[in-house]
């Protein structure tokens, strides 16, 4: 569980600061084959930041049980389905993708 919501936050982490802050977006979806990648990464990104927004506001809320929340949160991104669907639709998308353009 810690490992994938580890995972989860380091590829939504790279995708706001390396896609939507440097203005890659149009970019990435002009390099994806079909052109849907883009549209999934944000997709993850937002259910992720989602769920992340929310373990903040109970931490600040409740800082005593900062902790649990955030035990709470990984949970959560855990046991998303939406989040599993979008990692395997992204998963078999990204390797062809790397496999056209090593």
């Amino acid at each position: 569980m810690e490992f994938l919501y580890s995972e989860v936050r380091q590829v939504c982490e790279t995708f706001r600061k390396e896609i939507m802050n440097k203005g890659l977006e149009v970019d990435l979806t002009m390099a994806s084959d079909p052109p849907i990648m883009n549209v999934k990464f944000r997709e993850l990104y937002s259910r992720f930041n989602n769920l992340s927004t929310a373990c903040l506001r109970k931490m600040n809320a409740d800082p005593k049980n900062a902790n649990a929340y955030f035990e709470e949160s990984k949970q959560s991104v855990f046991k998303d389905n939406e989040i599993k669907r979008l990692i395997e639709d992204l998963s078999g998308t990204v390797n062809k993708w790397l496999e056209r353009n090593p």
